[in-house]
C-alpha cells in the first residue's frame, strides 16, 4: 500500500470521528482537488472512491461544479455562434472574429451577438457598433 493510501485512510478515520459531516466534507474536496495535482484522475478517484457523496455537501465543490456548469454554458453559446455564423456568412469565422468570440464569456453578450447573427450579412457585422 503506498504512503498516500495509508494517509487517506487515517484521515477518513479521523474525520468520521472527530468532525460534523459538513466540514468533513469541505476537507475531503480540498483533499480530492489537491490530490487531483499530484497523481492521474483514475489513481484519485479510486483513492478518495466513496468521498465524492460527501464532497456534494461541501460548498466549495458546489462552487466548482456550479463554474464549471458557467463555462459550459458559454462555450456552447460561442460553438452555436460559430456553427449559425459559418451557416450564415457561408464560412468559418476569420481569426479576429474567433478570437472575439472565444473571449467573449457574457452569456447575454453571446446572446446578443446570436440573435445579431440572423441579419448580418458578415461576421464583422456581429462586432460593429450599431
Amino acid at each position: 500500500m503506498r504512503r498516500v493510501e495509508v494517509i487517506i485512510e487515517r484521515m477518513a478515520e479521523r474525520l468520521d470521528r472527530e468532525l460534523p459531516r459538513a466540514e468533513a466534507a469541505d476537507l475531503w474536496t480540498a483533499t480530492y482537488v489537491l490530490v487531483g495535482l499530484r497523481y492521474d484522475r483514475p489513481f484519485a478517484r479510486a483513492l478518495l472512491r466513496g468521498v465524492r457523496e460527501i464532497m456534494k455537501e461541501s460548498t466549495t465543490y458546489q462552487e466548482i461544479v456550479e463554474e464549471g456548469i458557467e463555462t459550459g454554458r458559454v462555450e456552447a453559446k460561442q460553438d452555436v455562434l460559430i456553427l449559425i455564423g459559418s451557416k450564415r456568412f457561408g464560412h468559418a469565422p476569420d481569426d479576429r472574429s474567433l478570437a472575439a468570440i472565444r473571449a467573449t464569456k457574457d452569456l447575454e453578450r453571446l446572446e446578443e451577438l446570436l440573435l445579431r447573427a440572423l441579419d448580418a450579412e458578415a461576421w464583422s457585422d456581429l462586432f460593429a457598433d450599431k
